[in-house]
């Protein structure tokens, strides 16, 4: 039986307060190296760790419709709107844009320290999770 395209886009949003989390506590701690985020993919049980770096954080975080997916993890509505060997970011369409909207407002603050941000290239994930429903991971 397949989740509710509701159930699936608020899990997604669950990892993205979650690495908003992870993101305040890089300010906190003044890393400015790249940080491990979690996929925030619909998968529940997905665990893979995307690493990016402050701008790249940035950069995703510019609309709440948008999510920092694995390459590869899956997503049921919407369009990959930047990718590289390391993540991708979605941009959710129709109803999951809508919940994502509603309830899903990013808190970072997409200005500070953006720009001064080292952008260059960084280390890939190293696979420590896993999403089972993409193959992908561990």
């Amino acid at each position: 039986m397949s989740r509710s395209l509701e159930r699936a886009t608020r899990n997604e949003l669950i990892f993205r307060d979650a690495n908003e989390r992870i993101e305040e506590s890089r300010q906190e701690l003044g890393i400015h190296d790249v940080v491990p985020f979690v996929c925030e993919c619909e998968d529940e049980s997905c665990r893979e760790l995307v690493r990016l770096s402050p701008k790249e954080y940035h950069s995703a975080r510019v609309s709440p419709r948008h999510f920092l997916l694995a390459v590869g993890h899956p997503f049921r509505t919407g369009r990959v709107v930047s990718e590289n060997d390391r993540f991708m970011v979605v941009e959710k369409q129709g109803e999951a844009a809508r919940i994502a909207e509603r309830d899903g407002q990013p808190d970072v603050d997409t200005q500070a320290g953006a720009a001064s941000e080292d952008g260059g290239p960084h280390a890939s994930s190293d696979g420590l999770g896993a999403c089972p429903e993409s193959g992908h991971g561990g």
